[in-house]
């Protein structure tokens, strides 16, 4: 059973609101932001803290049941589904670096089931279903 995860982030980000700002920055890496610590919550197994730095972005990725919630107004989330290839074993072993960015990639273990992010709401839990790698936020 995979842990659930749920993700907190500190910003002081500007954005106008209907804007996706996608980005190849990986938080976790501290591009356009940085891991912080671990925190707690009751529902989830996992829970970290990030901090988005000023006018930038940067994506988190997540592998199981997930939840964000953040502590400014100025901040917009925008969230990817990803799935395994279906011609791969369901057992198959991937990190976010084999999340591609179509279908067509062939190099790439997940993909997204749309080209477009759908926005996030606040708190909103993302249940994590069988066949998915994640998602990234």
């Amino acid at each position: 059973m995979k842990a659930a995860t749920a993700l907190f982030f500190t910003a002081s980000l500007s954005m106008a609101q209907n804007v996706v700002v996608t980005t190849s920055n990986e938080c976790w890496l501290g591009q356009g932001g940085k891991f912080v610590d671990n925190c707690n919550d009751v529902y989830f197994l996992t829970c970290d803290n990030y901090e988005v730095f000023a006018n930038s972005s940067c994506n988190v990725f997540t592998f199981s049941d997930s939840r964000l919630t953040w502590v400014t107004k100025e901040i917009s989330v925008s969230s990817w589904e990803y799935y395994l290839r279906s011609d791969l074993d369901v057992d198959t072993k991937y990190s976010a670096k084999d999340f591609g960015d179509s279908r067509e990639n062939k190099n790439m273990l997940c993909y997204p089931t749309k080209e477009t992010p759908t926005t996030y709401e606040k708190g909103t839990i993302q249940n994590y279903t069988s066949g998915m790698c994640g998602y990234k936020f």
